[in-house]
């Protein structure tokens, strides 16, 4: 042997921002797949890329199956045209966050009341990458509210038909109602 060359390198730290990294991936995949709110990410196309759990049962696809639709084709078609007119504006950017009140198709051909709230999600380079969205099921809070529409408007019925004036007052003296004949 003539002679020996070595180069040593500390990596220590890059050893350690990959673990870092690594972690930060599983408790990011960990909260995705527990949350309680449905989750996903859309493509720019519209497409289902990822969704957890929560999503899946919400509206009773598996994730596979949720994987061949697009989420445009799942809502009411009495949604659709406000849903075009924001998820356009969101993608041009003109609104920061995309945040909506829809119905969404179910499996079964039934409907579920959802808040949806997006924000789009941007690579290095700026450009649109694709869309993280929480999905919310307000089905109850929907049913509850069109029940109170249902009995105010009953209740005004009533009102309307009675043969007597009527004033409502609140505690300042302030009128809240006036019927009349």
């Amino acid at each position: 042997v003539v002679g020996a060359s070595a180069v040593a390198r500390d990596i220590t730290e890059q050893c350690e921002a990959q673990a870092a990294v690594l972690e930060s991936e599983r408790e990011y995949r960990t909260l995705f797949e527990a949350s309680p709110i449905g989750m996903a990410h859309v493509d720019l196309d519209d497409r289902w890329v990822r969704v957890n759990r929560r999503l899946c049962e919400m509206l009773r696809y598996t994730e596979e199956e949720l994987k061949e639709q697009t989420v445009g084709a799942m809502l009411h078609r009495d949604d659709m045209p406000t849903a075009i007119e924001r998820r356009n504006a969101f993608l041009a950017g003109d609104i920061p966050r995309l945040e909506a009140e829809q119905r969404f198709r179910r499996h079964d051909g039934s409907y579920v009341w959802v808040r949806l709230q997006a924000e789009l999600h941007r690579g290095p380079d700026d450009k649109p990458r694709y869309v993280i969205a929480t999905l919310l099921d307000i089905s109850s809070r929907k049913a509850t509210e069109e029940q109170l529409r249902r009995t105010v408007n009953q209740l005004q019925a009533v009102i309307s038909s009675l043969p007597i004036s009527l004033w409502a007052l609140d505690r300042d003296g302030v009128v809240t109602l006036s019927e009349g004949r």
